[in-house]
């Protein structure tokens, strides 16, 4: 799910409190729209580094 497009589509599904279904590594899963969303800046050396995480509960 790393692409520009996919994370566009990310972006807006959460925007407009919608899911998105989509699959990683051939998983399904279903990103609802009161996931929690992390993003995370580190720099160290000569590597900088952004990552974003996304929580989801398991409870519908």
């Amino acid at each position: 799910m790393a692409s520009v497009p996919n994370l566009r589509r990310l972006a807006d599904c959460v925007a407009q409190g919608d899911r998105l279904p989509d699959s990683i590594t051939g998983e399904r899963i279903v990103v609802r729209a009161h996931a929690t969303i992390r993003v995370e800046h580190e720099r160290g050396g000569d590597v900088e580094e952004i990552g974003f995480q996304i929580a989801l509960s398991l409870r519908r």
